[in-house]
């Protein structure tokens, strides 16, 4: 898919659109249908999204971001807490003039998209929450874990926590090969800052749309939390995907444009 460039407080953030490539210069038309805008998991980047891009494009105008520090995107920093990711999603929303729009979010996206959702509800439709939870506690040993490697004292592994066992190989590579474009200590501090991250007490202030997908093999953010998340928003919509884990929307594709295209069309 075709990407371009915005620049925010001077960093150049490299997002995924879809229709054609056109001049740097130029915003993608975005007049299509709803707005959506699609933000990674933890140590991620917008290019696994970018895959859904021609999909749900054809009826309406989906961008896929790199945060800062992530993926294409610039910066030697990325920012250290849930609130510090929405100021600068602010920016972003504010300098493509989207509002309003949906936002989707996978794991620590959900995460932006919950804290979003409670804060700048007025420049929103609707949320998609992937695989994420209104509290995401990392396990010590995970976090200690990530230290080692930051500080260059262990390699980094690589396994498949985050597929089902019926995901083939060659989408688990995929993954591998995208998690290997993230520093390991931006990695780091994005998992301090889901470590830091709890709004269960909130959702049921949330008062928009709201679609929730959850693999049901997924063991970093067990279907409960998806669960409990649809209990407590007011009119939230659970879909559960057999035999895919915690990266869903890779291993279930066509499930996943599917049910997201769905909930886009439901908004008025």
């Amino acid at each position: 898919m075709p990407s371009k460039y915005v620049y925010i407080d001077d960093v150049a953030i490299n997002y995924f659109h879809a229709g054609q490539t056109i001049l740097p210069d130029v915003l993608p038309d975005l007049s299509q249908g709803q707005r959506l805008l699609t933000c990674h998991g933890a140590g991620g980047n917008g290019h696994p999204f970018s895959k859904h891009l021609e999909a749900i494009g054809q009826k309406h105008s989906p961008l896929s971001i790199d945060l800062p520090a992530h993926g294409r995107s610039g910066g030697l920093e990325s920012p250290r807490t849930i609130t510090d990711y929405c100021t600068f999603l602010d920016k972003f929303v504010d300098a493509l003039n989207l509002s309003p729009f949906v936002i989707l979010g996978h794991s620590m996206g959900g995460a932006i998209t919950i804290e979003y959702a409670i804060t700048r509800p007025e420049k929103l439709k609707g949320i998609i929450l992937v695989g994420t939870g209104a509290k995401l506690k990392v396990l010590p040993e995970r976090l200690e874990q990530m230290k080692r490697v930051m500080e260059g004292k262990e390699p980094v592994q690589y396994d498949r926590w985050s597929y089902s066992q019926k995901t083939s190989m060659e989408i688990v590579r995929e993954g591998w090969i995208e998690s290997a474009k993230t520093d390991p200590r931006i990695r780091y501090y994005d998992f301090l800052a889901c470590d830091a991250f709890n709004r269960m007490s909130d959702l049921p202030g949330i008062n928009l749309p709201a679609l929730i997908i959850c693999g049901e093999e997924d063991l970093a953010t067990p279907l409960k939390y998806s669960e409990y998340t649809e209990k407590n928003i007011p009119g939230a919509k659970l879909v559960r995907i057999e035999d895919a884990g915690h990266a869903v929307a890779s291993e279930k594709q066509e499930q996943f444009d599917k049910a997201v295209v769905e909930f886009l069309d439901s908004l008025s």
